[in-house]
């Protein structure tokens, strides 16, 4: 369980998750997969030392991370109840996604520097786990492929290859937004 592995953290993630929960009247395995998008990335101190070739990759994190809390700000008005959360879903990806594409890709931070990244939480250690493997390199978020989270024990309609679907048949992930992340499109 997330709260049990983050044992400073649980006092604060329980108290945001009944929090969201109540405001957007949501499951509360919803709220506990936003808690921990929101508590992913560490507070930084003074005496946060940071690796040879933070400065690499530093503007383009704290960018994204800029972006996140307005996206956590966001009052939400006018969407629908699911809607809220796709943004922060939507920069957990892209802050992950560069994460990885910088170290795996194309080579331009130390190993060092990518699993302290993964430690601090600029990056969700488990979606960067499935995209490493054959199927799962466009994943969105790791919630689509949890069969737990369907009603038929599937996973989530975007995972479903678009030559398989319908011609004018729209998909819009229920978790994240993602309109399409199966690896054949």
């Amino acid at each position: 369980d997330f709260f049990q592995s983050h044992g400073s953290k649980v006092r604060i993630a329980s108290l945001l998750v009944s929090f969201v929960a109540a405001a957007v009247d949501c499951h509360t395995e919803l709220a506990v997969a936003v808690a921990a998008v929101v508590i992913m990335v560490k507070v930084k101190t003074k005496r946060t030392k940071y690796p040879a070739g933070w400065d690499i990759i530093k503007d383009t994190l704290e960018e994204l991370e800029l972006k996140m809390r307005d996206a956590e700000a966001d009052t939400g008005e006018g969407k629908r109840v699911v809607e809220m959360v796709w943004p922060i879903f939507k920069l957990n990806h892209q802050r992950s996604r560069y994460v990885y594409e910088m170290y795996y890709k194309k080579h331009k931070i130390s190993r060092q520097l990518y699993e302290w990244c993964l430690r601090q939480g600029y990056a969700d250690k488990a979606l960067i786990a499935k995209w490493k493997k054959p199927g799962y390199e466009r994943l969105c978020c790791v919630q689509c492929i949890q069969t737990s989270q369907t009603n038929f024990g599937t996973t989530c309609k975007c995972r479903v290859p678009k030559a398989k679907l319908k011609e004018d048949e729209l998909v819009e992930c229920q978790h994240c937004g993602c309109r399409g992340c199966a690896s054949g499109d």
